[in-house]
Order: structure tokens, then sequence, then C-alpha cells
């Protein structure tokens, strides 16, 4: 039996909301998404992160949450306590979004 093929395509993230704030990205992250069965799922295999949900914008809405979490995990924790891939993670977190603070 011959496996299906999934189709892809990329679609950038520039901003990620909270409910508390809004951060930019300083440039984009390429999301890659595809739907497999009855699921779309969305992924950056740089960030080592996925997302997903039963609509495309679900799944955009699930790893843009991943992205945020991982972003202030790895801002809290020392780089000479890490090793391997979770020093490589911390890296690629580091400085990826900056927090937008509006003017009222």
């Amino acid at each position: 039996m011959m496996k299906q093929q999934l189709e892809k395509h990329t679609v950038p993230i520039w901003q990620i909301k909270s409910k508390t704030s809004t951060y930019r990205a300083k440039i984009p992250i390429a999301i890659t998404i595809f739907k497999d069965n009855s699921l779309f799922f969305a992924e950056n295999e740089n960030l080592d992160v996925f997302g997903y949900g039963e609509t495309q914008g679900n799944a955009m809405l699930d790893i843009k949450l991943h992205i945020l979490h991982f972003y202030q995990y790895y801002q809290k924790l020392n780089k000479d306590d890490l090793v391997g891939k979770a020093a490589c993670l911390r890296e690629a977190y580091k400085g990826l979004l900056t927090e937008e603070h509006l003017c009222r």
C-alpha cells in the first residue's frame, strides 16, 4: 500500500498575542502547515515545536502558544545549566521575540 503524500505549505508568524501582551518576531518564524487525516499540524523544526488542531487556524494558534511558552521558559534558564539540545534551543529562542509596549 502506498503512503499518502502530505501537501505542505509554509507561512510566517510575525506576531503572537497572549492574554496580557503582544510579542513581535524580530524575523518571521517560518511555520510548515500540513493536514494528516482530520487534523492540521503546524511545525518549526528549528525551534523543535509543533501545534495541531481541527482547522489550520487552530493549529496556528496552538503553535503560537507553544512558541511563547518556550520563549519565556528558556529566558529563565541559565545557559551554564544547559547542555546538548537544550542549550541549542535556548540560543534559538533567545531574542526571537520582543514584547510590544503600547502607549496609552
